[in-house]
């Protein structure tokens, strides 16, 4: 089975291509996912001699994250699977890459401005470094790439998607087309501003 995996949901590119037993990474840094995925997926392939058509798993990364690199990855896999219906859709989140679990720990990806994303005993949200902060120093350990909320239960870990790509696999945890979505913790931008626009102009009219 050949799998090819990929993340943008952070500042930087995650790729991971498997074919048989044999895994390569690479890792594109501060680079704009936007721009530079394809060349990328397109190069590594290139480089092991291996054609898109002899890929039978697409497993892109959902976030949470970057709202447009989530969505780069998410459009990229599906335009593999619609040229290919052969090929299965294997989504992996954000929190399976740090690897989360039902332990009772927090688990915390990076955000953006002042927010971070937090998974514990099931339940993902966004909040703010402060919110999260005090969530964290109420957890036994706080797992992160870093120590972005400078708390004393830090305990590092790796953003790994071959990890996740793999126990999903094992689940075979395959979605269809159709439920393929990012995993927004947040509004986006735009809307926030929107909604900022809206209560102006009502307290405006008041």
């Amino acid at each position: 089975m050949n799998i090819l995996g990929f993340d943008t949901s952070s500042k930087d590119i995650y790729i991971v291509l498997i074919i048989g037993d044999k895994c390569i990474k690479k890792l594109v840094e501060n680079t704009p996912s936007t721009e530079f995925l394809l060349p990328a997926i397109d190069n590594l392939l290139s480089e092991n001699r291996i054609d898109i058509k002899d890929i039978s798993v697409i497993a892109p990364g959902v976030g949470p994250g970057s709202f447009t690199g989530s969505r780069v990855a998410i459009a990229s896999a599906k335009a593999f699977v619609c040229a290919d219906e052969s090929k299965k859709l294997l989504p992996f989140s954000a929190f399976d890459a740090i690897g989360a679990k039902d332990d009772g720990n927090l688990y915390v990806v990076e955000g953006f401005s002042n927010f971070v994303y937090v998974y514990c005993n099931g339940v993902s949200k966004c909040i703010t470094n402060g919110e999260a902060k005090m969530l964290a120093e109420s957890c036994k350990n706080c797992y992160a790439t870093s120590n972005l909320l400078n708390v004393s239960n830090f305990v590092k870990t790796e953003y790994d998607i071959l990890s996740a790509i793999m126990n999903k696999l094992g689940d075979k945890k395959y979605v269809n087309l159709s439920s393929l979505e990012p995993v927004y913790l947040r509004a986006s931008q735009a809307e926030i501003q929107l909604e900022e626009k809206k209560r102006r102009q009502a307290c405006d009219k008041n």
